[in-house]
């Protein structure tokens, strides 16, 4: 069941990724694109956007219409004036209240769709909800409790620790979970594709037709260590995409100052990133042995941290100056492309945990060599220029009268 679960994730990962790797890297031949940020950003309701919207923030709410596509990324975004585009979000709480004329991708901790939506959405969360006033045309949702009292015209796929269903789906469900419930108020047209370990609960009056259960020996030993790996990886995405849109806000001129290093001593920022990924270690574990004692080793592992931290949005951001150097200058859509495929590459098998690795090296280098080559430098002068003097007796300037004498 969770092999499903996981490979449901992946889908809805690189469903957004790649969504905003192609619309960055052709941002040049759009016309008109907006750009937003700040800590509370805000689209009035008397507000039209003609072009697509990047956003990215700690609060984001867009109450006017946007005639494009729109691209954020923050703690909690709220969508509710209208978008004839796509929607392609993540964040800790997405919500989506107004009309969507073509696909929803998103991820982050709650995501909740109250609204109709043209296309399809593709959506990975701890709490997943199409509520009662939903209605979208496919549906694949991934996370640990999914909801899905909307309206499905055509397929759906709900993979989770618990899924309920309340609405109407079209054709047919495919449900990986261990707990799968149907409302009185449920209808499935086609066939219930079921793979879970207990039997399905339903109320009275649910229209569900045909189910379809996956048999017994198919289901793996080792879900519960594939469903832990899954939503690590979702997580894991999120957190990337949040903040590597934080540190392009926050520190656009150093991200360029730092990218510039790669570019122009690449072979100085790999054997540094080496050096600062690998290094530290040990000397942290000396020096938590030693005299200098576990504050000295606690400093120096926070700074580790810190760094390793930053390395893949630091690569990630030189990564979306490759890609688009040709086509704009944005520091905003340099991040997006890069982060977006620093995660298409991160979710091939082997190669891309490999890549994903020595990129955060790289970066890793980056960032310290510009550290260290912006660190201020004590400058000591020798003034040659001066004499140093003995002291030798000199002659008094008052001489003795002849009374004195």
């Amino acid at each position: 069941m969770f092999k499903a679960l996981k490979v449901s994730l992946i889908v809805g990962i690189a469903a957004i990724a790649g969504s905003v790797l192609i619309a960055s890297s052709g941002a040049h031949i759009v016309h008109a694109a907006d750009f937003r940020s700040g800590d509370n950003t805000v689209i009035a309701k008397d507000e039209t956007i003609d072009g697509s919207l990047f956003v990215a923030g700690d609060t984001i709410t867009v109450n006017g219409n946007v005639n494009g596509d729109i691209f954020c990324a923050g703690n909690k975004i709220t969508i509710n004036g209208s978008v004839n585009g796509d929607v392609l979000c993540a964040g800790q709480e997405v919500t989506v209240a107004g009309r969507v004329s073509g696909d929803i991708r998103a991820a982050g901790n709650k995501v909740t769709v109250r609204s109709q939506v043209g296309g399809s959405v593709t959506i990975a969360g701890q709490t997943v909800a199409l509520e009662k006033s939903s209605s979208v045309k496919d549906a694949q949702i991934s996370g640990g409790s999914v909801l899905m009292a909307g309206s499905v015209l055509r397929d759906a796929s709900a993979s989770g620790q618990s899924v309920d269903v309340s609405g109407r789906i079209g054709r047919n469900l495919q449900a990986d979970t261990d707990s799968l419930y149907f409302s009185s108020t449920a209808a499935v047209t086609g066939t219930t594709y079921y793979n879970g370990a207990r039997d399905i609960a339903q109320s009275n009056g649910a229209q569900i037709g045909k189910v379809q259960r996956a048999a017994e020996q198919d289901r793996d030993k080792g879900n519960s260590l594939e469903s832990l790996q899954a939503t690590i990886l979702v997580l894991a995405a999120i957190m990337f995409l949040v903040l590597g849109m934080v540190v392009v806000l926050l520190a656009p001129r150093f991200l360029y100052s730092v990218s510039e290093q790669g570019m122009r001593h690449p072979a100085t920022a790999a054997l540094t990133g080496f050096g600062a990924t690998f290094a530290p270690l040990a000397l942290i574990i000396g020096a938590a042995a030693s005299v200098l004692g576990l504050g000295v080793a606690g400093l120096a592992f926070l700074v580790w941290m810190i760094i390793l931290t930053l390395s893949l949005p630091v690569f990630a951001f030189y990564l979306g100056r490759l890609l688009l150097a040709r086509s704009t200058d944005n520091a905003l859509l340099y991040m997006f492309a890069g982060l977006a495929a620093v995660v298409f590459i991160g979710l091939l098998p082997i190669i891309g945990g490999i890549i994903v690795s020595a990129g955060g090296i790289f970066g890793a280098g980056m960032l310290v060599s510009t550290l260290v080559r912006r660190w201020p430098k004590p400058q000591y002068k020798l003034a040659l220029n001066q004499t140093v003097h003995m002291h030798q007796p000199t002659e008094p300037t008052h001489k003795p009268t002849k009374k004195e004498k």
